[in-house]
């Protein structure tokens, strides 16, 4: 039978520099690490300028390095059984050097020796040289960065490095990766930390003996995505828990390890909550979860936010700048009860409620991931609908996203204004439904917006023209533009307010009086006064064109005799 067999090829070395993405800190981190898994409990880091770079020398009292040959081995690394069995080192660490643009000298126990290019590739040996014994390892090479930066890359290097370590002789700043967490418990490979306030996503959420993980919110490679603001840290010891991508460990590995820790992370916060009491917002099936495992947490925190109805189409203000009137007063919002009712209403449709004036039921936005919670909203608002009833008899029913009957009609004729407009609310209590009416004073089609939807997308009720106002003509169909040759949002506003305020006087006086308003208004904004003085007159006559714009002529004043 022919068989087949992986082999490593000797060429592999000519790429050896590729294994590593050059990074100073990673390289600083493969050395650091070697130094802890040869005993060392001190390194000394100095880092001295040279020309336009730095020259760094680190030295560890570890055990030393028993064969020099290990050194350039790629991907035998000589470790301690111990060693190989808890972190699977790659033998790849020193290799991460090859790139060095003056190599590197390496000295332990009793000889030393330097490294370059070529060395690394195999392309030449390199010779070991007697020196007196030395306790430990010592490196020495040339990094073309400036010594602050580099002290700067160290500094973070040694920032969660379990052993001691002096930088310039000065002791590295240093702490515990878990230091400032309030609650932890132990697993297989590591320990876990919980804090109940969120650190920035920039922050470090996995540490492997100083090399750190930095995981954002709701990223695959998080643990717990939906744990926020509780933060959930993992300081690992060894593989068991979870794979590194070798060499540099700086990448999860996607497999049922990674999955069996996030239930570990998972029933660890459990655990918190239940100890400290801490509130939460987990979804229900966390919290069903969590009871499955035997870990009765309580509820979380009743969150749900008022619905309230913004600009229409775009969503970023709210109305008026003002708490909706037509709830009730005293209101909490931040703890809705059992018998609230959940909008299932399209933004124009709650806009419509409230602008009818009338007390209406609570209405609070839906929230994903909520619903089993006991205070969840049970009952819910389904359809709103817009009834009009006309002089003649005639009765329309539409929706405020699509009302075509509205526009056939002219808002600036008595006529056509509605006798009577009411809303009616369809609400699903208890699978029931409900139906009840509100009177209001405005019916429109939110399906457009801008000069034409301010010109006939609406219609008051009759004799109720005077009810609507700039404020709600700018709620319904206002929408600024953002593109970068766009008028400012206050230029755009003003000219819409300008437009709707011309509407209005057209429906609630007539055409002409609408118009030499209009016209008045905008000569007050040009204030002629200013022309006036500049020029030194007394009298303008302003004539209009409709291509030519405007011109301006001073009449002659005739000359008086004299006496």
């Amino acid at each position: 039978m022919k068989t087949i067999q992986a082999k490593v090829s000797p060429k592999i070395l000519q790429k050896a520099h590729l294994l590593f993405n050059q990074s100073h800190e990673g390289l600083l981190h493969e050395i650091l690490q070697n130094c802890r898994r040869a005993r060392a409990t001190n390194v000394e880091i100095t880092v001295l300028p040279s020309g336009e770079g730095s020259k760094i020398t680190i030295l560890d009292n570890g055990i030393g390095i028993g064969d020099p040959q290990n050194l350039l081995h790629l991907g035998n690394s000589g470790w301690e059984e111990d060693i190989q069995g808890m972190e699977s080192p790659a033998g790849m660490g020193f290799f991460s050097l090859c790139h060095l643009p003056e190599g590197v000298s390496v000295a332990s126990n009793d000889w030393e020796t330097h490294i370059d290019a070529a060395g690394f590739r195999g392309s030449t040996t390199c010779e070991l040289h007697p020196r007196p014994h030395l306790t430990g390892t010592k490196l020495t090479f040339f990094l073309p960065i400036h010594q602050s930066h580099t002290i700067e890359t160290f500094e973070k290097a040694l920032r969660f490095y379990p052993i001691q370590a002096t930088l310039n002789k000065k002791p590295a700043t240093q702490m515990g990766f878990l230091s400032k967490v309030n609650w932890t418990t132990k697993i297989d490979g590591g320990t876990i930390g919980i804090s109940p306030t969120h650190q920035s996503d920039y922050e470090p959420r996995i540490n492997f003996y100083g090399i750190t993980i930095q995981t954002k919110i709701n990223s695959q490679t998080n643990l717990v995505p939906e744990l926020w603001p509780v933060d959930v840290l993992v300081d690992l010891t060894d593989n068991s828990t979870l794979d590194l991508v070798l060499p540099a460990r700086q990448t999860i590995v996607q497999n049922r390890k990674l999955e069996n820790l996030r239930t570990a992370c998972r029933r660890a916060t459990y655990q918190f909550l239940l100890e400290t009491k801490t509130a939460h917002n987990l979804p229900h099936s966390y919290y069903k979860e969590a009871h499955s495992m035997g870990i009765p947490i309580q509820e979380a925190k009743p969150e749900l936010m008022l619905e309230m109805p913004t600009n229409i189409h775009e969503g970023f203000s709210y109305w008026s700048g003002e708490t909706a009137p037509n709830y009730p007063g005293d209101i909490q919002k931040e703890t809705p009860h059992a018998g609230s009712i959940l909008s299932k209403l399209a933004d124009s449709e709650v806009a419509a409620l409230h602008i009818s004036g009338q007390p209406i039921p609570l209405l609070f936005r839906e929230k994903p991931g909520m619903e089993g919670y006991s205070w969840y909203p049970k009952n819910k608002a389904t359809k709103l609908v817009q009834v009009l009833t006309f002089p003649d008899g005639k009765t329309i029913r539409e929706s405020t996203e699509e009302a075509p009957e509205i526009q056939k009609r002219d808002n600036t004729k008595k006529s056509d204004h509605p006798k009577t407009i009411t809303l009616e609310l369809t609400l699903d209590i208890n699978r029931v439904e409900e139906i009840k009416t509100f009177p209001t004073f405005i019916a429109f089609d939110a399906s457009d917006w801008g000069e034409e939807a301010v010109a006939s997308n609406w219609l008051p009720k009759k004799g109720n023209a005077e009810k609507v106002d700039t404020d709600i003509l700018k709620a319904l169909f206002f929408s600024p533009s953002s593109e970068p040759e766009s008028d400012s949002y206050e230029t755009q506003e003003e000219y819409f307010n300008n437009l709707a305020q011309f509407r209005l006087n057209e429906v609630t006086r007539n055409s002409r009086q609408a118009r030499l308003q209009r016209a008045h208004d905008a000569l007050n904004e040009w204030d002629p006064r200013i022309a006036l003085e500049a020029l030194n007159a007394k009298t303008l006559i302003l004539h209009v064109h409709p291509k030519n714009g405007i011109t301006i002529e001073i009449p002659k004043t005739k000359k008086t005799k004299k006496a």
